[in-house]
């Protein structure tokens, strides 16, 4: 099977779809990371200053709590800068139709008409295949242009930013991922 360099960037084209950023802009970690942003670096000189084990004494009895965390705050800080990154591109550069909805549905259900499509066919600069999909009220079902705006929106608008979004999202996940391991190592590894 061969595969030509144009059919490889098509479908990374539409793998990598403002709509798929979308869901993971929405996830919760993804789109709490600015807070940890803050917290972070407080948390981190809080626990640098204190000892590693905390001792104390219920009714004669010793007891030891070890506070070292199983992860390293700072993979954990970049994960949440690179997050805050790609949701702020997320934000800045995403078409609206694709921020606002999640499929014809949602549109729909909001009342909107032939006249908001074309706020958002006028707002950004369109592709070339924008100009024979655009058409007058009435010519093309609502569902159909909007789908064909949506798609066109969501595969062809900023695609350079849509591609570094994605690998700031790539890195920060592949980050968390090795922060959730080590944390899970760390539980195995003390129950043996």
């Amino acid at each position: 099977m061969r595969f030509s360099m144009e059919q490889i960037f098509r479908d990374i084209n539409t793998l990598l779809q403002w709509s798929k950023l979308k869901a993971l802009q929405q996830n919760k970690l993804v789109k709490t990371s600015y807070i940890w942003i803050l917290i972070v670096p407080f948390l981190s000189k809080f626990f640098s200053k204190i000892s590693d084990n905390l001792v104390f004494n219920i009714q004669g009895k010793v007891y030891e709590l070890d506070l070292i965390l199983p992860f390293s705050w700072k993979i954990f800080f970049i994960s949440a800068l690179l997050f805050t990154f790609a949701n702020m591109l997320f934000y800045l550069f995403a078409p609206r139709i694709v921020k606002e909805y999640e499929g014809y549905g949602d549109f729909e259900a909001q009342g909107k008409t032939y006249k908001k499509l074309e706020d958002y066919f006028s707002s950004h600069e369109h592709s070339k295949s924008m100009g024979r999909i655009y058409c007058n009220e009435g010519e093309k079902p609502l569902d159909e242009l909007f789908w064909e705006i949506y798609e066109d929106r969501d595969k062809n608008t900023h695609s350079l930013v849509r591609y570094f979004a994605s690998l700031l999202y790539l890195i920060g996940l592949v980050l968390s991922g090795y922060i959730f391991i080590q944390s899970i190592w760390w539980v195995i590894s003390s129950w043996l």
